[in-house]
């Protein structure tokens, strides 16, 4: 009798399997797919799938997709974004795309792709394994695209000045912010060679918080005459220029002959 009854079952669960096996594998349903991209100011952009947003180089886009499966088989999840940039972990649902820190140009446009699917064919080892799993597999695919941008920084200098030969020094500041908020260095150079001066600089911070707004050359002027100066800035990518003409004259006309103190 106890025979009887386990023949019965095992008949029972093989034509169970049999009417399981017979049975299409549904492909998952994407019930969610939210992107939001985080500006340098903090300001956040929600897209939708096929839609762009714009981040700054470096940039993070979080990224929250969410898929159900009517056959109730478990899901795995890759995001792809073909070489370009880092995920915090590709094969999360929620996860980070990391922009990268340096682009082509001003501009450069970049595809992130989910695939969804209800087999974990890559961890299958044996080819001929792997190739019956991805035949069997059903896998859905979202994607979006981001444009880092590189942008310029603006920079504030006075184009001419006048300082006074009996000044004990002269005083340059140039003032630049940059839309990315990216790092910003200075660099202070003379044009004309005659006369030579010696030019040394400074960082300008903001008090309060120690940020640096900009930088403060000072040279000795050695003679009367015009002096051609050049600030560059730079953000690590775009180089701004500018140059300023300084003329240096006497507060008091220098005696015809004899000895002055400098």
């Amino acid at each position: 009798m106890i025979r009887i009854a386990f023949l019965a079952s095992l008949l029972l669960f093989s034509a169970c399997s049999l009417v399981h096996k017979d049975l299409p594998n549904e492909p998952p349903v994407i019930e969610l797919a939210r992107f939001v991209c985080i500006r340098t100011d903090g300001q956040r952009d929600t897209v939708s799938v096929g839609e762009t947003c714009q981040v700054s180089r470096g940039g993070e886009v979080q990224l929250n997709t969410f898929a159900s499966d009517e056959d109730d088989d478990p899901l795995f999840y890759r995001w792809n974004s073909f070489g370009a940039g880092s995920f915090r972990d590709s094969l999360a649902a929620q996860t980070s795309w990391f922009a990268p820190p340096n682009i082509e140009s001003s501009s450069e446009t970049f595809s992130i792709q989910a695939s969804i699917s209800d087999r974990d064919c890559d961890s299958v080892q044996l080819e001929e394994d792997r190739q019956r799993c991805l035949s069997s597999a059903s896998t859905q695919r979202i994607s979006f695209t981001v444009t880092v941008v590189q942008r310029a920084p603006a920079l504030s200098v006075v184009q001419d000045t006048t300082v006074f030969f009996e000044a004990p020094q002269a005083e340059i500041e140039a003032y630049a912010a940059d839309p990315d908020n990216d790092a910003l260095t200075y660099d202070w150079q003379q044009l004309d060679q005659q006369p030579t001066l010696s030019i040394t600089s400074e960082s300008i911070l903001d008090d309060p918080t120690g940020i640096p707004l900009g930088s403060r050359a000072s040279f000795i002027p050695t003679a009367p005459g015009s002096y051609r100066l050049q600030v560059t800035v730079s953000d690590g990518d775009a180089v701004i220029e500018s140059e300023i003409l300084i003329q240096v004259v006497n507060q008091t006309p220098l005696p015809a002959g004899g000895m002055v103190a400098l």
